[in-house]
């Protein structure tokens, strides 16, 4: 499994088939395996069908990662904290 230290996000007014993300991305993928679309999901790329795969596992699994680490990490305990 590949753990990524950076992935790109983009936004765009209309994320499925639209002249935005299709003029955005691809320049994106050039420097990255994988990128995500506000809205939308992931894309990848590689060589083989089965590359794109799992670098899109890949980020699935570094996200769920990120999000426990998130949620079980101390909280800085500022004065909101705790506030109804």
């Amino acid at each position: 499994m590949y753990y990524f230290k950076t992935i790109p996000f983009i936004g765009a007014g209309l994320t499925v088939g639209s002249d935005e993300v299709a003029e955005k991305l691809p320049p994106l993928l050039q420097n990255y395996k994988a990128a995500m679309v506000r809205g939308h999901g992931s894309f990848a790329v590689g060589q083989m069908l089965e590359e794109p795969f799992r670098w899109t596992s890949s980020l699935e699994a570094s996200c769920k990662t990120l999000c426990l680490h998130r949620l079980l990490s101390p909280r800085d305990g500022g004065e909101e904290e705790g506030k109804w």
